[in-house]
């Protein structure tokens, strides 16, 4: 299981990186990560006691940068089952 796990994140991350490449958003999302983990950790925090704010919101965001981790978890599982890894 545990492998199955581990196969599975790393499957999930090359689909994410093929799916940012493909709709051309790698380095918007680069960009938004970098500004938001400098918000949300520095000291003038326009959202301090409020809580962390999500990163990924549906209604800002859309669909459009969505995979599904099922599609990763049975390509780790049919990976384990094929090649007794």
């Amino acid at each position: 299981v545990f492998k199955s796990i581990v196969a599975a994140f790393i499957i999930a991350a090359v689909m994410s990186v093929i799916h940012l490449i493909k709709y051309k958003q790698l380095f918007y999302r680069l960009h938004y990560l970098v500004s938001y983990i400098q918000t949300n950790t520095s000291y003038n925090n326009p959202n301090q006691g409020k809580g962390i704010p999500p990163y990924y919101d549906v209604k800002r965001d859309g669909y459009q940068g969505v995979i599904h981790f099922s599609a990763a978890i049975l390509a780790a599982v049919l990976l384990q089952i094929i090649f007794r890894i």
